[in-house]
């Protein structure tokens, strides 16, 4: 398994990175000390990234390149070596096309000049398949090497399989002279006109699809991780397949857990890139907040479908809002009470105090089984009614009481990935401060029945962004999106 000690002080060359899964690549590598290249075809953009790269104590080179042209790559290689020397790591999010970054790469001097490791997985990729082949579980014929299942340990576990039965549904290339058996997958394939390929023990090709990821999930997390999940689309073969590679190599459970997921549908057809009808997340959150969309997911349990429309998601962006007030609200108290004396509990602090109870119980056991979210959530939604109804029905709010109150949303909010960024962009202290001091000049106005000052108040800061709640016991009041 690799630690983040790993990247510190290594090099890498990072193409694409102005936006997307390169951009976070190239952040989360120079959290590790891990100095880069970043290149892409957007100079406003990679300049932007540039800028943000420079809080880390790393070098990091900027190059303007289109990875489609074999003479931009070129240049980028003799930059890279120049200024960084031995290159570690090479990223590229361009695709792996005929002419693109990598066919050059590794089929030209930059290879033989420089010691590039394709994540690291080039040469461990190899490896694997050289220990199955040592063990009798592959076999390697004109070129392609093949997993002979029948070798497997009770092959066909995950999806509830026997041999016989895979056989007579068919399974993909069963025909291919080159197998032994029609069930085997393959682990390295030869090359093929107008596909990458790489040089290896068997002749140049590439790794089968199946091996890659076993690779890299032992390379990184080690032999044995605890969950392992993915489309219920990928049970059989790829997950089976990744079972019998990995548990033939170790001797050890690859997986102890495997969570297979339903689909995202819109009008009741699997969202899928290929068919056209998917919706991007980075336009998502451009109209709702990323808390609104976790909810939308969340609500559903993780092997049933969802249907996707804007109804829905239009719902779940105003039920996280609600929730949120109410979170907010109970840390305002906690804030302002946690300081004060103890007090006799009265039979509304003990009654939501074992609710509090209740509801960290009720939440465990909904997860437990079978990490229903669903029913996870409908306990937070429960117990914020309570916490809700507790505070407007209380005459003293009880210190001890709404901090642990306080502690538990915090806790599901940690669970749930809510509002992660609640107290940066609140700055609750200062806000709390403001709004107390005019509700306390407010209140003073109301004693003088003098209206116009009162509402004055009330209605600067409601077009601040502020609502104010006229309760019998207290004001209550909560942060609300300002209107244009």
């Amino acid at each position: 398994m690799r630690s983040k000690k790993f990247f510190n002080g290594k090099s890498a060359v990072i193409t694409g990175a102005a936006s997307g899964i390169g951009r976070e690549f190239a952040l989360n590598l120079a959290k590790y000390g891990c100095n880069l290249v970043i290149s892409d075809i957007n100079m406003e953009k990679l300049e932007l990234l540039r800028k943000e790269l420079e809080q880390f104590p790393i070098k990091v080179i900027s190059v303007n390149c289109d990875v489609t042209k074999t003479s931009q790559v070129r240049k980028l290689a003799k930059t890279s070596i120049k200024e960084l020397g031995d290159i570690y790591f090479l990223f590229s999010n361009a695709g792996i096309a005929t002419g693109g970054p990598f066919e050059y790469i590794t089929q030209t001097s930059w290879e033989n000049t420089i010691n590039i490791n394709l994540f690291g997985m080039y040469y461990v990729v190899k490896a694997f398949i050289s220990k199955l082949i040592d063990k009798g579980f592959a076999y390697e014929n004109n070129g392609d090497v093949y997993f002979d299942v029948r070798k497997a340990k009770n092959y066909g576990k995950l999806s509830n399989q026997k041999l016989e039965n895979i056989l007579q549904e068919g399974t993909e290339d069963a025909e291919n002279p080159n197998k032994k058996f029609p069930a085997d997958f393959a682990l390295w394939k030869n090359e093929k006109p107008g596909e990458p390929a790489w040089p290896s023990p068997w002749g140049k090709g590439r790794p089968g699809w199946h091996i890659e990821c076993s690779v890299m999930s032992m390379n990184y997390l080690g032999d044995t991780i605890d969950i392992h999940s993915g489309g219920q689309d990928l049970i059989f073969p790829h997950h089976e397949n990744e079972i019998a590679q990995s548990e033939s190599l170790t001797n050890k459970i690859f997986a102890k857990y495997w969570l297979h997921n339903g689909f995202v549908n819109i009008d009741r057809e699997k969202m899928s890139k290929s068919l056209g009808n998917y919706v991007n997340i980075y336009d998502l959150l451009k109209y709702y907040t990323p808390d609104a969309v976790r909810l939308f997911i969340q609500q559903t349990h993780y092997r049933s479908p969802i249907t996707f429309t804007e109804d829905a998601i239009d719902q779940a962006q105003i039920t996280v809002d609600r929730l949120f007030d109410v979170i907010l609200l109970t840390k305002n108290y906690a804030d302002e009470t946690k300081d004060m004396d103890k007090t006799e509990l009265t039979d509304l602090d003990n009654e939501l105090l074992e609710k509090t109870k209740k509801a960290r119980e009720d939440f465990i056991t909904a997860m437990d089984e079978d990490f229903n979210t669903s029913n996870g959530l409908a306990v937070v939604f429960d117990y914020s009614r309570e916490v809700n109804d507790y505070l407007r029905k209380a005459e003293k709010v009880n210190g001890s009481v709404i901090n642990e109150a306080d502690k538990l949303f915090d806790e599901l909010r940690e669970v749930f990935g809510l509002f992660e960024d609640f107290n940066s962009y609140l700055s609750i202290n200062m806000v709390e401060k403001l709004v107390k001091l005019l509700i306390e000049i407010r209140g003073e106005f109301r004693k003088e029945k003098n209206w116009i000052m009162s509402d004055k108040i009330r209605d600067e800061l409601k077009s601040a962004g502020v609502s104010l709640e006229d309760n019998p016991k207290r004001i209550l009041w909560k942060l609300t999106e300002l209107k244009d």
